[in-house]
């Protein structure tokens, strides 16, 4: 049975709500260890330039994943920054309560996202298709029109992926989705 986006959203939060925090950091590392993992694939190819990736600091219904920047000192880590109608990627001196209260970068320094090597995208969940489901304020999607799918890695709990919903045209699609149960590939 194929979902509105507001039942999928509520599905998807009424899921998370159910999450021990134990659970919620063991799906984090875990989740973690994929995008590492698919990183240094990346990274071993001798064709790879990649140096700028697009993070985010997680808020309760997201999936953390505060130690990539630690684990990889030698790539560019861009946070997003909601300016007006779209996203900033500004690589972070400082984080500050942004609009939403949600934790957003301070810095200086700015990159398109087209010009990002590799964008995570946190998301309530994802459709079978790779689909976004977010929470409706369109940001990810303004802002990520446009750039290719192979670069847009989308990030969720796995019980939230592969959902049935309806989704609509502006909607971005990921290329690859990491849960905690592994990478996923909509790219074949």
């Amino acid at each position: 049975m194929t979902l509105s986006k507001v039942e999928a959203r509520a599905l998807a939060k009424e899921n998370i709500l159910g999450y021990s925090f134990e659970f919620k950091t063991d799906s984090s590392k875990q989740v973690q260890t994929h995008i590492s993992s698919y990183i240094n694939e990346l990274l071993l190819k001798p064709e790879s330039k990649i140096k700028n990736i697009a993070l985010y600091r997680a808020d309760s219904w997201e999936l953390k994943l505060d130690f990539l920047n630690e684990t990889f000192p030698n790539l560019n880590f861009y946070y997003p920054r909601v300016d007006g109608e779209i996203l900033e990627f500004i690589l972070p001196e400082s984080f500050d309560e942004g609009s939403f209260q949600i934790m957003e970068p301070v810095g200086k320094s700015r990159i398109p996202a087209q010009l990002l090597d590799l964008i995570l995208v946190p998301g309530l969940g994802f459709g079978r298709d790779g689909h976004r489901l977010g929470r409706g304020k369109g940001f990810y999607d303004k802002s990520l029109s446009g750039i290719p799918r192979q670069n847009i890695a989308g990030v969720c709990f796995h019980e939230n992926a592969f959902l049935e919903f309806a989704w609509e045209s502006h909607d971005i699609s990921v290329g690859i989705l990491f849960t905690e149960k592994g990478k996923f590939s909509f790219l074949d």
